[in-house]
């Protein structure tokens, strides 16, 4: 019986080392990625938020630099969280069909994110590892991220990928946006006829929001209830 049990406790630490982010390094300096949101909501009466997380490699190429700027942060259904997610955003804008966070280690949410020990929390799951947004209006944070990539050959490399912003209580996805390389060893890219989602931030789209097959209706609590995770998401 003994020996049952610490079998089971040796697969249980084998599995946590397994799920572990590595750090990365050699990330490109002066590549610099940004995704900016169309300041219209995924759903019908939403909220409009605007705003851009911009990325480049921190010092000596050692992970990601990430600079978070939301505006228009409602006063209900917070604490909202935002993670990298798997898939960019089509054409249409509809941020279900960014399937699930970018979690190439397979951390999952069985264990929640520990932000004293990032390395067993999904690469994607930036709210986890650097706080959510606790309070309405403006929203600004620039921190380090050791576990996410600019490098594209690297597992963790989102530059190709989006991010989504969520409510907190139920997961709902209020916005999202592709990230967009915009400068290149100091040089700066610009492309052309870039979906919705991208380009210069905190400018409003005039755009029409992206629709849906139906309106959630709003809650008690300001939010709609739970719908639409992308492919293999769960709810937490």
């Amino acid at each position: 019986m003994h020996g049952k049990t610490a079998l089971m406790m040796l697969s249980a630490a084998a599995m946590v080392s397994a799920r572990e982010a590595p750090a990365t390094n050699n990330n490109p300096v002066g590549d610099v990625y940004q995704a900016v949101l169309p300041g219209t909501s995924f759903f019908p009466g939403g909220p409009k938020i605007q705003g851009s997380i911009t990325a480049q490699a921190g010092d000596n190429g050692r992970g990601v630099k990430f600079n978070v700027h939301f505006e228009g942060i409602p006063a209900a259904g917070g604490p909202f969280t935002y993670h990298l997610h798997l898939k960019p955003v089509p054409e249409g804008g509809n941020c279900t069909a960014t399937s699930s966070h970018l979690d190439p280690y397979e951390a999952g949410v069985a264990v929640a994110c520990d932000a004293s020990n990032p390395a067993i929390c999904e690469v994607g799951d930036l709210a986890g590892k650097h706080g959510k947004i606790e309070s309405a209006g403006t929203y600004d944070k620039t921190y380090q991220d050791d576990y996410a990539s600019t490098t594209k050959s690297d597992a963790a490399f989102f530059g190709d990928k989006s991010f989504v912003l969520h409510y907190g209580g139920n997961n709902t996805r209020i916005t999202c946006a592709n990230f967009v390389k915009k400068s290149s060893g100091g040089n700066s890219t610009t492309t052309p006829g870039q979906p919705t989602g991208t380009g210069s931030p905190v400018v409003p789209s005039t755009s029409a929001p992206a629709t849906t097959t139906s309106s959630p209706p709003i809650n008690a609590a300001g939010q709609p209830p739970y719908e639409g995770l992308g492919e293999g998401e769960q709810k937490e």
